[in-house]
């Protein structure tokens, strides 16, 4: 799914790095085992930590040096090695630094192990920090799962401590899904030749239908520009084919997104190929819980094209443009 909240951890990342206060950012991200795990959290804020606050780094060297093995150590050990004990024998900064976390919820851990435990150790090292009253503050982006939420007042250094920001009830979501779709076609009309020659692409009218199928989701509009910026289909053509589409009468928003989905995989050129990666990212969905859409995708395209001699990347275009990350 296209992260709002993502897209906010970085717009703050970049603001506050231009104001001098960024302490670090990581953002978890459940396909990428370096990042949908804690092990590399404290050494990668640590890093971090070095880069925008030098007057720490000398202090984090020392620690690593006497201590060669201590990224092998537990992640509390490192914590307070490389990060709260150098940041106390400095003079305190000006202002407070902030330390992004985005994704909380897309720490997994390793394979076949409890996401919500995994998530529980990184709550544990923020709250560590959080009573070593550094001058850090630290802003978390996840999705609201209620064990995330439990964690957070099963922790009193975090239930005493934290303010919860609900961006969905909060934010202009009819906005947000305008915004959105306008930047998108700027940026497929400034790469089709064909569409620089036409006066207004697309219409104000159009773009209004979309924005009012929506229905304050993100997702409809995100799934509507990767429908319409293929590179093997005219972007005219789609978009009248999703206007064509008529929205149910009582104006269910997820219905009208079942209908998109509907129309991108009939649209498919080779349904028996798209069958057959559909049921093998479904059997392999079973085992692997941080499936590789588009590694899969690809392994099987490769494998189609050697075996098939077809042109297995058009007939898979429905699937990519189903797959949100």
């Amino acid at each position: 799914m296209v992260q709002q909240g993502t897209a906010i951890a970085q717009t703050i990342a970049e603001q506050c790095e231009e104001l001098v206060v960024l302490a670090a950012a990581f953002f978890f991200y459940r396909l990428d085992p370096r990042r949908n795990r804690a092990t590399r959290l404290v050494a990668f804020i640590a890093l971090q930590i070095c880069e925008k606050i030098p007057d720490v780094r000398p202090y984090v060297e020392e620690a690593i040096r006497s201590t060669p093995s201590l990224l092998n150590k537990a992640l509390h050990i490192q914590l307070k090695k490389l990060v709260i004990e150098p940041m106390k024998k400095i003079p305190p900064p000006h202002e407070d630094h902030l330390v992004i976390l985005d994704g909380l919820d897309e720490c997994l851990g390793p394979e076949n192990s409890d996401p919500a435990k995994e998530q529980m150790v990184v709550l544990q090292l923020v709250e560590t920090i959080q009573t070593a009253n550094l001058p850090l503050i630290i802003l978390i982006f996840s999705r609201p799962e209620s064990w995330i939420q439990d964690r957070f007042q099963l922790l009193p250094g975090l239930r005493n401590s934290t303010d919860q920001y609900d961006l969905y009830k909060n934010s202009n979501r009819d906005e947000d899904v305008e915004t959105y779709p306008r930047s998108e076609f700027a940026r497929i009309r400034e790469l089709k030749v064909n569409l620089k020659v036409i006066e207004q692409w697309p219409s104000e009218s159009a773009t209004r239908q979309l924005v009012h199928r929506a229905s304050s989701q993100f997702i409809y509009a995100a799934t509507v520009i990767r429908y319409i910026d293929n590179p093997w289909s005219s972007p005219l053509g789609r978009l009248e084919t999703v206007l064509s589409l008529s929205p149910p009468e009582d104006h269910n928003p997820l219905e009208m997104l079942d209908n998109l989905y509907l129309t991108i995989l009939q649209q498919s050129p080779n349904h028996s190929l798209t069958r057959e990666v559909l049921g093998c990212l479904v059997l392999r969905s079973r085992w692997v819980k941080t499936l590789d859409v588009t590694g899969a995708c690809q392994a099987i395209c490769k494998w189609s094209f050697t075996i098939h001699n077809n042109n297995p990347c058009n007939a898979l275009s429905s699937i990519s443009q189903l797959y949100t990350k």
